[in-house]
């Protein structure tokens, strides 16, 4: 990361995954690259990655803070979605037969951002019902079996409303092997996301 780089979204991007890297956020890994250079795409990352082998869970997220719109930023993790779907199906052809995650149960689409970011967005929730309307019929096909796909649109806690950190090297002081109070409070912040749209009769 650059010195002088100082964008909220990347600051706590990195922020997981310099504690990811030392030991605090196991199985989270950042800038996954997704599709650069397809199709006249030059940078095409997904911002988190979280892989629970032990349920073959793979969670694809899209982190916002100030960016884009919610809207976009579904669209955005649905595309994603879909090629992972795509590599999966032509995993033999893309040489993707050893790769663990082709083995996923499930793949949680996740968009994460501050509860704020969903303010004055009326057109979210059809959108996301839309969504989950295609996703359900996606889940029901018969090449689909052992597999299934989900969305969800989560909010970072309302304390979490401002970063605790304004530059790089105070991320790097807060998420370092020593853990100090500002990093527990990320991990605290990521523990504690919840539905900002909750999926009808879905528990939690």
């Amino acid at each position: 990361m650059s010195e002088k780089n100082c964008s909220r979204e990347i600051l706590l991007e990195r922020s997981v995954a310099l504690l990811a890297q030392n030991g605090h956020m196991n199985d989270w890994y950042n800038q996954c690259p997704i599709a650069s250079g397809i199709c006249g795409s030059r940078n095409c990352f997904i911002d988190l990655v979280r892989w629970d082998p032990k349920k073959q869970r793979l969670y694809l997220i899209e982190l916002k803070w100030d960016s884009d719109n919610p809207i976009k930023a579904v669209q955005q993790i649905l595309r994603y979605g879909a090629i992972y779907l795509y590599c999966r199906r032509h995993k033999d052809k893309l040489n993707f037969v050893n790769n663990e995650l082709m083995s996923a149960t499930n793949i949680v689409l996740q968009v994460v951002a501050p509860e704020k970011y969903y303010a004055d967005h009326g057109g979210v929730r059809n959108c996301l019902e839309q969504a989950r309307k295609s996703i359900h019929l996606i889940n029901n096909e018969p090449e689909m079996k052992g597999l299934t796909i989900s969305l969800d649109v989560l909010s970072l806690p309302k304390w979490f409303d401002r970063l605790p950190f304004s530059n790089y090297k105070e991320v790097k002081q807060a998420c370092g092997k020593e853990l100090t109070s500002v990093g527990k409070r990320v991990i605290k912040a990521f523990n504690e996301l919840s539905p900002a749209y909750p999926e009808e009769g879905k528990e939690r």
